[in-house]
C-alpha cells in the first residue's frame, strides 16, 4: 500500500492483538494435561488482487497430554485446533508472492516421544 496515511494495521499485515493462554494441570507425579488457547484479532492482507482484504480473527484450542516415562523421556499426545477452526495465516514473506488467503491446517493429532538433553 503506497498511501502514507493508511492505518498501521493495513501496512503490517498481521493482527493488532495475538494472545496465548496456557493452563497445565498435573494429575499425578508424571502425568500432565495442557490446554492452550490462541486468539488473533482481524487483520488485513495487502498483496495483489484485490488490493486490500479483511481477514477474520480466530481462536484456536489445543489439548496436550504428557506422561514422563523417565526424568528425560516423555510420551505425548496432542490435538491441535481441537474445534476445527478455519482461519487464514499471516503472510509468509510479505512479498507479492504471498497468498491473499493463506489457509492453515485444520484439526491435527500428534503423538510421539520427546527426550530432554539438558536434565
Amino acid at each position: 500500500m503506497t498511501n502514507q496515511n493508511a492505518p498501521l494495521q493495513y501496512i503490517r499485515e498481521y493482527p493488532e492483538w495475538l494472545v496465548k493462554s496456557r493452563v497445565t494441570y498435573q494429575w499425578r507425579s508424571k502425568f500432565y494435561t495442557t490446554l492452550d488457547i490462541r486468539t488473533a484479532t482481524d487483520f488485513y492482507a495487502n498483496s495483489s488482487e484485490p488490493p486490500l482484504r479483511n481477514l477474520d480473527g480466530y481462536t484456536l484450542v489445543d489439548l496436550n497430554f504428557r506422561y514422563h516415562l523417565t526424568r528425560n523421556l516423555q510420551t505425548f499426545f496432542q490435538i491441535r485446533n481441537l474445534f476445527q477452526q478455519e482461519y487464514a495465516g499471516i503472510s509468509a514473506t510479505g512479498t507479492g508472492d504471498d497468498l491473499q488467503y493463506n489457509p492453515q491446517m485444520g484439526r491435527t493429532v500428534w503423538f510421539g516421544l520427546s527426550y530432554d538433553l539438558e536434565q
